[in-house]
């Protein structure tokens, strides 16, 4: 009687082509997975925030009656962190970030970079306020549309919103939290200056803020209802 079996290279054979399949489908599975964890955490970042401020208006006032001439760290103190029902940390302001960031809060490993905006155009005097989250916290990219992306809380309706790296929001309908890039079509959040979402292409010899870079990404996933849209200009994560 003979017992069939399979040869060695047979085996080797088998080995190789399942080696091959991996390397080739497991990259893609790591990519979705990191995509998947970019649309949670994002989406429930927003949802912090967005809790946060209606908590503050129940206790304090309307967000228009808020100073907004505060440094960031005491308007934090005062508007914002008490109504953050997690675990919340101070964290160094050494953000990588240019040196722009005026508070910084860890909220269970993401971070929120706080930075406060007084902005003098023709016609008067207005403040508002842009966090920055941080999915990842500290660790790399540091990139926005990757795993940064701004957020503003801003104190009434106005048509623009200037952060001096160019406009951040477009016919604001009223006080509360917004996206970087409302307001916008979806051509130019893609197309528009340097805020435009346009990944590695995105890149300015000239013009090198990372906070304003890539800043509309945000605007992409929002509007796809908090889904990264096929036609992001990340591929990677």
């Amino acid at each position: 009687m003979y017992k069939r079996a399979f040869t060695l290279a047979e085996v080797l054979i088998t080995l190789g082509i399942i080696g091959v399949v991996a390397a080739m489908t497991i990259p893609t599975l790591i990519n979705s997975y990191k995509k998947k964890v970019v649309e949670t955490q994002l989406k429930h970042s927003y949802s912090i925030i967005n809790q946060a401020v209606k908590l503050s208006v129940a206790e304090n006032d309307e967000v228009a009656g808020w100073d907004f001439t505060l440094p960031a760290e005491e308007f934090m103190k005062r508007y914002f962190t008490p109504y953050i029902k997690v675990d919340v940390k101070k964290v160094s302001t050494d953000t990588g970030m240019l040196g722009d960031i005026e508070s910084a809060l860890s909220i269970n490993g993401t971070q929120f970079l706080i930075n406060r905006y007084t902005v003098r155009p023709t016609g008067g005097l207005y403040h508002f306020l842009r966090i920055t989250v941080d999915i990842n916290g500290t660790q790399k990219p540091n990139q926005q549309g990757r795993d940064r992306f701004n957020f503003y809380i801003v104190p009434t309706a106005k048509n623009v919103y200037n952060t001096g790296e160019g406009d951040c929001l477009h016919y604001v309908p009223s006080e509360g939290v917004y996206y970087d890039g409302y307001g916008f079509t979806d051509k130019e959040l893609i197309s528009y200056s340097w805020r435009g979402c346009r990944g590695e292409k995105a890149k300015d010899k000239d013009y090198d803020d990372e906070s304003a870079i890539n800043s509309f990404c945000v605007g992409m996933i929002a509007r796809n209802n908090w889904k990264i849209p096929k036609d992001y200009p990340f591929k990677t994560f």
